[in-house]
């Protein structure tokens, strides 16, 4: 310690031998202390001066005023609308350079989301729920032959869907409608 500090340099408590934990966590607990740098170069990489120096204010240019806006006709708001309905051109499409190519930063790069990945999975529900949807018409157009045939459909969906559940959760629902209706007489 010596090597760094001069006797002149440490404070008279960490001669005496007090603990300095004990100091530092009964100034850490006092609000109005702040603890000083002990980089002495620290004030120069924040920007500020110097002691000895004298501050010098520069005077601040004042911003410039916007335009004033020009009043917007009947024509312009048209055009601004026709604008927005058409289609508008694709950009022309520019392979980079190979350089730039291996640099450059693909959309969610820095998002830590992979991006082919989620890609991925977009366009095969996306897929999917097309087939659902033409499943869909299939189911619809079956149905209706079915009805055409003299089948009632909303007997053909009740049975769909216990068909779906087993022997055990059919009979227990059937046990609670009975229950149910027993209990409000409808049987």
């Amino acid at each position: 310690m010596s090597d760094i500090l001069d006797d002149d340099d440490i404070p008279a408590f960490l001669k005496a031998g007090k603990d300095p934990n004990k100091i530092i966590d009964d100034l850490e607990d006092d609000d109005d202390f702040d603890f000083p740098s002990l980089d002495e170069d620290e004030d120069d990489d924040l920007g500020l001066p110097d002691d000895d120096e004298p501050v010098v204010e520069e005077p601040q240019p004042e911003p410039p005023k916007p335009a004033p806006k020009a009043k917007e006709t009947k024509a312009d708001k048209q055009a601004k609308l026709k604008q927005k309905a058409e289609p508008q051109p694709e950009p022309p499409n520019i392979e980079p350079s190979s350089k730039t190519k291996d640099t450059a930063p693909k959309p969610g790069d820095n998002s830590g989301v992979n991006g082919d990945a989620l890609r991925s999975y977009i366009e095969r529900i996306e897929r999917l729920e097309e087939e659902k949807g033409v499943i869909a018409d299939d189911i619809k157009e079956v149905k209706a032959e079915a009805k055409g045939s003299g089948y009632d459909g909303k007997t053909l969906s009740a049975i769909l869907k216990l068909r779906k559940k087993d022997k055990a959760e059919r009979d227990e629902e059937e046990a609670l409608l009975h229950l149910y209706m027993f209990a409000l007489g409808m049987e």
